[in-house]
């Protein structure tokens, strides 16, 4: 009983994270964020916006926090480029 509980809270933070994630990288190609030199302070804001509401989004849900930013920052390294 614990072991599937631990796996749908880390599945389902994982998931959060992950769409968190993606989320990003379509906010950043659609507002083309890569041509305007003086947006490092909007980039930077959206960054902290993004982890801040995959944290909030999976603790609202009874999920993990730590995890879903977890895997937001690993989607967001990989998908999220300037």
């Amino acid at each position: 009983l614990a072991f599937v509980t631990f796996v749908e809270i880390f599945a389902g933070s994982l998931l959060v994270g992950v769409a968190y994630g993606i989320a990003s990288a379509l906010a950043y190609k659609h507002l083309r964020m890569h041509e305007h030199d003086d947006a490092l302070y909007v980039e930077a804001a959206m960054i902290v916006t993004f982890a801040w509401g995959a944290n909030y989004t999976a603790e609202a849900l009874e999920l993990s926090g730590i995890v879903a930013i977890l895997f937001c920052g690993i989607v967001m390294a990989q998908y999220t480029r300037d």
